[in-house]
């Protein structure tokens, strides 16, 4: 069963998206992340906040896994969260929660927030690789 309307699908801009979290249970995000977009029709490529993007690509911010911990009704559940933001052409940074509306976001808050609690994250550059065939009907 897939993900819909997440941080995830909306940083990549699809409607449906595999559940990948139990792969980073057994393997870093570093390798899962470019796997998981390579799979989905992606190219992607690890790089800094600021780093040049090429022609097509836009940059992603990714934030997990992390283990989440509740209680609710007694009983208590240990969930895997994880969190994906999208920069968008205009360079103002975006995501969007579970089913919520997209609001913009502040990056360098995240990426404070993530070294604050030990949490790995990552930017990614990523570009659909028929990019160049879907670029000539738009």
């Amino acid at each position: 069963m897939g993900i819909k309307n997440n941080c995830f699908t909306y940083a990549l801009g699809v409607e449906e998206a595999p559940d990948f979290v139990r792969l980073l249970k057994y393997d870093s995000a570093k390798t899962v992340i470019p796997r998981v977009l390579n799979n989905l029709g992606f190219e992607c490529r690890e790089v800094t906040i600021d780093a040049p993007l090429y022609e097509g690509e836009w940059r992603i911010f990714f934030a997990g896994l992390y283990l989440s911990k509740y209680i609710l009704f007694g009983y208590r559940y240990e969930e895997y969260e994880y969190h994906f933001a999208r920069q968008c052409e205009d360079g103002k940074w975006r995501q969007r929660d579970r089913g919520k509306p997209i609001v913009g976001c502040d990056i360098h808050s995240l990426v404070t927030s993530c070294i604050c609690d030990s949490i790995p994250y990552y930017f990614f550059a990523v570009k659909r690789r028929d990019w160049d065939k879907w670029r000539r009907w738009v």
